[in-house]
Protein backbone atom coordinates (compact mmCIF):
# COMPACT_ATOMS: atom_id res chain seq x y z
CA UNK A 1 0.00 0.00 0.00
CA UNK A 2 1.13 3.21 -1.38
CA UNK A 3 0.57 6.07 1.43
CA UNK A 4 0.25 8.76 -1.03
CA UNK A 5 -2.46 6.82 -2.80
CA UNK A 6 -4.25 6.48 0.19
CA UNK A 7 -7.64 9.65 0.06
CA UNK A 8 -8.69 8.57 4.04
CA UNK A 9 -9.98 6.25 6.64
CA UNK A 10 -13.44 5.77 6.43
CA UNK A 11 -15.86 6.71 9.46
CA UNK A 12 -19.33 4.25 10.39
CA UNK A 13 -21.27 7.37 9.89
CA UNK A 14 -20.18 8.35 6.21
CA UNK A 15 -21.27 4.74 5.11
CA UNK A 16 -24.72 4.51 6.53
CA UNK A 17 -25.16 8.00 5.65
CA UNK A 18 -24.17 7.04 2.54
CA UNK A 19 -27.29 4.32 2.28
CA UNK A 20 -29.78 6.26 4.47
CA UNK A 21 -28.99 9.96 4.93
CA UNK A 22 -30.66 12.96 3.56
CA UNK A 23 -28.02 12.02 -0.32
CA UNK A 24 -28.23 9.90 -2.34
CA UNK A 25 -26.01 8.70 -5.46
CA UNK A 26 -27.26 9.88 -8.64
CA UNK A 27 -26.58 6.13 -9.85
CA UNK A 28 -26.80 4.54 -6.62
CA UNK A 29 -25.29 0.82 -8.21
CA UNK A 30 -22.24 2.46 -9.66
CA UNK A 31 -21.17 4.91 -6.42
CA UNK A 32 -21.69 2.06 -4.17
CA UNK A 33 -19.75 -0.68 -7.18
CA UNK A 34 -17.16 2.26 -7.14
CA UNK A 35 -16.68 3.04 -3.26
CA UNK A 36 -16.52 -0.70 -2.80
CA UNK A 37 -13.12 -0.92 -5.80
CA UNK A 38 -11.65 2.20 -3.55
CA UNK A 39 -12.03 0.48 -0.73
CA UNK A 40 -10.95 -2.82 -2.18
CA UNK A 41 -8.07 -1.04 -3.99
CA UNK A 42 -7.04 0.76 -0.56
CA UNK A 43 -7.26 4.46 -1.21
CA UNK A 44 -9.95 4.38 0.78
CA UNK A 45 -9.65 2.55 4.15
CA UNK A 46 -11.97 0.30 5.41
CA UNK A 47 -11.04 -0.92 8.99
CA UNK A 48 -12.32 -3.99 10.81
CA UNK A 49 -13.92 -2.08 14.12
CA UNK A 50 -15.88 -0.11 11.18
CA UNK A 51 -16.51 -3.38 8.88
CA UNK A 52 -18.29 -5.04 12.58
CA UNK A 53 -20.12 -1.58 13.41
CA UNK A 54 -22.01 -1.62 10.49
CA UNK A 55 -22.82 -5.56 10.69
CA UNK A 56 -24.24 -4.47 13.82
CA UNK A 57 -25.72 -1.79 13.01
CA UNK A 58 -27.47 -3.54 9.90
CA UNK A 59 -27.97 -7.10 10.35
CA UNK A 60 -30.09 -7.92 7.35
CA UNK A 61 -29.96 -4.90 5.32
CA UNK A 62 -28.40 -3.58 1.93
CA UNK A 63 -25.57 -2.33 4.24
CA UNK A 64 -24.55 -5.64 5.52
CA UNK A 65 -24.91 -7.08 2.06
CA UNK A 66 -22.30 -4.69 0.82
CA UNK A 67 -20.02 -4.97 3.13
CA UNK A 68 -20.20 -8.52 2.85
CA UNK A 69 -19.42 -8.52 -0.70
CA UNK A 70 -15.92 -6.73 0.10
CA UNK A 71 -12.94 -8.11 -0.10
CA UNK A 72 -11.85 -9.31 3.18
CA UNK A 73 -7.90 -8.70 2.25
CA UNK A 74 -9.04 -5.21 1.46
CA UNK A 75 -9.88 -4.47 5.25
CA UNK A 76 -7.80 -2.85 7.99
CA UNK A 77 -7.08 -4.78 11.43
CA UNK A 78 -6.11 -2.34 13.90
CA UNK A 79 -5.54 -5.01 16.59
CA UNK A 80 -3.13 -7.36 14.43
CA UNK A 81 -0.40 -4.07 14.36
CA UNK A 82 1.69 -2.57 16.88
CA UNK A 83 1.90 0.75 15.20
CA UNK A 84 -1.67 1.52 15.46
CA UNK A 85 -2.21 -0.49 19.09
CA UNK A 86 0.17 1.78 20.00
CA UNK A 87 -1.04 4.72 18.32
CA UNK A 88 -4.92 3.55 19.80
CA UNK A 89 -3.10 3.64 23.92
CA UNK A 90 -1.50 7.38 22.59
CA UNK A 91 -5.00 8.68 21.74
CA UNK A 92 -6.70 7.15 24.69
CA UNK A 93 -4.30 7.91 27.30
CA UNK A 94 -4.87 11.36 26.06
CA UNK A 95 -8.68 11.02 26.15
CA UNK A 96 -8.04 10.10 29.67
CA UNK A 97 -5.33 12.79 30.48
CA UNK A 98 -7.09 15.81 29.16
CA UNK A 99 -9.06 18.53 31.79
CA UNK A 100 -11.86 18.55 28.49
CA UNK A 101 -13.42 14.89 29.10
CA UNK A 102 -14.10 13.45 32.58
CA UNK A 103 -13.49 10.00 32.85
CA UNK A 104 -16.83 9.08 31.56
CA UNK A 105 -16.02 10.31 28.43
CA UNK A 106 -12.83 7.78 28.62
CA UNK A 107 -15.16 4.54 29.07
CA UNK A 108 -17.60 5.43 26.49
CA UNK A 109 -14.36 5.45 24.19
CA UNK A 110 -13.51 2.08 25.58
CA UNK A 111 -16.79 0.23 24.48
CA UNK A 112 -16.41 2.66 21.04
CA UNK A 113 -13.65 0.35 19.71
CA UNK A 114 -13.75 2.34 16.11
CA UNK A 115 -13.21 5.87 16.44
CA UNK A 116 -9.77 5.58 18.28
CA UNK A 117 -8.98 2.66 16.00
CA UNK A 118 -9.71 5.38 13.06
CA UNK A 119 -7.53 7.82 14.36
CA UNK A 120 -4.58 5.52 14.61
CA UNK A 121 -4.66 3.97 11.25
CA UNK A 122 -4.85 7.43 9.78
CA UNK A 123 -1.82 8.62 11.85
CA UNK A 124 0.34 5.37 10.85
CA UNK A 125 -0.68 5.75 7.14
CA UNK A 126 -0.52 9.39 7.03
CA UNK A 127 -3.76 9.98 5.75
CA UNK A 128 -7.03 11.68 6.57
CA UNK A 129 -10.09 10.50 8.38
CA UNK A 130 -13.68 11.04 6.46
CA UNK A 131 -15.97 11.48 9.02
CA UNK A 132 -19.36 13.68 8.74
CA UNK A 133 -19.33 13.82 12.72
CA UNK A 134 -19.11 17.61 13.50
CA UNK A 135 -16.68 19.15 15.93
CA UNK A 136 -17.37 20.06 19.36
CA UNK A 137 -16.75 24.22 18.88
CA UNK A 138 -15.60 24.86 22.12
CA UNK A 139 -13.80 22.47 24.78
CA UNK A 140 -13.56 23.94 28.27
CA UNK A 141 -11.00 22.20 30.85
CA UNK A 142 -12.87 24.36 33.81
CA UNK A 143 -16.11 22.11 32.38
CA UNK A 144 -14.97 18.64 31.17
CA UNK A 145 -17.41 17.43 29.30
CA UNK A 146 -18.94 13.75 30.26
CA UNK A 147 -19.88 12.60 26.55
CA UNK A 148 -18.27 11.18 24.04
CA UNK A 149 -15.56 12.45 22.70
CA UNK A 150 -15.79 14.08 19.09
CA UNK A 151 -13.86 12.56 16.31
CA UNK A 152 -13.06 15.60 14.84
CA UNK A 153 -11.61 17.04 18.06
CA UNK A 154 -8.98 14.37 18.91
CA UNK A 155 -7.65 14.34 15.42
CA UNK A 156 -6.92 17.87 16.16
CA UNK A 157 -5.09 16.91 19.23
CA UNK A 158 -2.93 14.85 17.06
CA UNK A 159 -2.81 16.67 13.79
CA UNK A 160 -4.63 14.64 11.37
CA UNK A 161 -6.39 16.25 8.78
CA UNK A 162 -10.27 15.30 8.43
CA UNK A 163 -12.06 15.57 5.35
CA UNK A 164 -16.15 16.76 4.84
CA UNK A 165 -18.33 14.69 2.27
CA UNK A 166 -17.48 17.56 -0.08
CA UNK A 167 -13.85 17.37 -0.09
CA UNK A 168 -14.33 13.17 0.11
CA UNK A 169 -16.89 13.66 -3.42
CA UNK A 170 -14.27 15.79 -5.13
CA UNK A 171 -11.31 13.33 -3.65
CA UNK A 172 -12.99 10.23 -5.32
CA UNK A 173 -14.86 11.28 -8.43
CA UNK A 174 -17.79 10.20 -6.71
CA UNK A 175 -21.10 12.02 -6.86
CA UNK A 176 -24.63 12.54 -5.00
CA UNK A 177 -27.12 14.64 -4.98
CA UNK A 178 -29.23 15.82 -1.79
CA UNK A 179 -32.52 14.20 -1.32
CA UNK A 180 -35.90 16.33 -2.05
Amino acid sequence: MIESDIIAVIDTNCIIGFFKGNYQPEDRNSFFDRLKMLIEAQKVLLIKPVKDELTNVSKKDEIAQWISEIDKEAIIYPGNDLEIVLNVQKIMNHVNDSPYYKRSSFDIWLDKIADPNIIATAMKYHCTVFTLEGKKKSRDANEPSGREPKITNICEDFGVRVIDLETFLQLTGLSLKKNS
